[in-house]
Formats: structure tokens, sequence, C-alpha cells
């Protein structure tokens, strides 16, 4: 079985400015055997956060699912904004919501992304991760995973790039990446943007401009900072030997 996913969201919530803020997303339902990726980004209020390092969720389930967490964005010192990925086992997909929260963080906007992949590698689903960031938020970005991924995989790579309010800058997409939709501008602070790759043993992960062709052709509000994670998700053992059985000709 190849690997295959199934996408929720973007879920965004706007304007909290506000203490100890918890957001609830819409309702979903995840396949039987699947795994759950779940990639949260925000902005804090006060520029003084930890953020996203202090991230954390959970789900309305009875019994809440077990997340992972898979690698933490680098908080860009001019501004805490980023993204942190976990990855949850679903045995029996049932209706349920994703709850985020940032501790005693004043957070002002959250995003949140869930994805839903099954034919993946039921033992050992995550292969490699990368995180970086970049103090100016203009011109092109690319860092390496932490091994080259197999061709096979899936790299889900996202992006957070602070800005002064009423730009709504969006990083573009680098070479041979494809954009899940449009970059997502939050109240003129934050522009979220996610990326994924297949087929390519490359380590880099690369945005071709982290703030997009508006930057300087709108007004003169200024990029900040740019964060970044990366996150491979290894399809099944059973695939992969498929596929070199199906090179040499058996089968």
């Amino acid at each position: 079985m190849p690997l295959s996913r199934t996408d929720y969201g973007p879920y965004t919530f706007l304007d909290f400015a506000s203490a100890n803020s918890v957001t609830t997303t819409p309702a979903f339902t995840p396949p039987n055997n699947s795994l759950l990726v779940v990639a949260v980004g925000a902005i804090d209020n006060g520029g003084s956060g930890v953020v996203p390092g202090d991230l954390t969720i959970t789900d309305t389930l009875g019994t809440p699912l077990t997340y992972t967490q898979r690698v933490v964005g680098t908080r860009a010192t001019r501004w805490p904004a980023g993204v942190r990925v976990w990855t949850a086992p679903v045995v029996t997909g049932a209706s349920m919501q994703l709850v985020a929260d940032c501790g005693a963080n004043t957070i002002h906007d959250y995003i949140v992304w869930a994805f839903a992949y099954t034919g993946h590698d039921t033992v050992n689903p995550v292969g490699a991760t990368a995180s970086g960031s970049e103090e100016t938020g203009i011109g092109s970005f690319s860092m390496n995973l932490s091994a080259a991924p197999a061709s096979g995989s899936e790299v889900l790579a996202f992006g957070a790039l602070t800005q002064n309010s009423g730009g709504d800058y969006g990083p573009t997409a680098g070479s041979g990446w494809t954009s899940f939709g449009t970059p997502v501008g939050l109240a003129g602070w934050v522009a979220f943007h996610a990326q994924r790759r297949t087929g390519s043993t490359a380590q880099a992960v690369a945005w071709s401009d982290m703030s997009g062709t508006q930057y300087g052709a709108v007004n003169n509000d200024n990029p900040y900072a740019f964060s970044a994670s990366a996150i491979e998700i290894r399809e099944a053992a059973v695939a992969v030997a498929a596929r070199r059985l199906a090179l040499l000709g058996v089968g």
C-alpha cells in the first residue's frame, strides 16, 4: 500500500492577545490505522515568549491519543514565532478536535495543520527532521535534514515569517516543493507556509523567498525573521520492498 495522506485544516485563530490562551479546532475523523501528524504554529503577542518551544497539543477524545514531539522550529530572536510538530498513531478513527496551548504565553495568533497518513512505516514512521531560522526574513532560505530522506517518503516543511503589521507577505516554496495552498497571513504580524516534497533524496529544505514577491511592492513594512521546521514521513517497508522488486522486474 503506497503512502497516502488526508489533510485537515489549516485552522487559524486570530487576535487572541490574551495570556493562557487555548484554541480548539473543528472536529474531524482520521482513518483507522493511520499516523496523525499535527503541526501548530503561533506568534507571541508581547515578544518575550518561548514560542514555539512552549506549544503543546492534545485532543478531545475520552482517552487522548499519544502525541510524540518530532521537531521544534528554531525561535528567531527578533520575534517569537514558529511551528512545532508531533505525531500520534491512530488505531480506530473517531471524531475528534485538537486542542493547542502555549502555557502562560500571551499568544496573538495560532495555526493548526493536521495530516493523516496511511501506508506509512508503523515501526519507524518518522525519518529525518530539521529546524532553523534566519534573522531578516528576506531572500531565500535553506536548511538540511538530519539525514537524506528515502525517495518513497514525503517531507513536510513549515515556515513562519514574522513581519510588521500590514504586510501579510507570503513565503514562496522552494524548487521541487509543492505548497499546501497559499501562505496564511494572520493579522499582519505573521505569515505561515506549509510545503511538501516526494520522490527526492535531497537533504536540503528550501524556500525560494522567505517574504515572497510582495515584499517592497506594497508598502515599507519590514519582514522581521523566519523560523522553519521539517519532518520526513516514511512509507511502509512492504511498499519499499515492492518497489525494489518492480525495478528488478519481479512480480
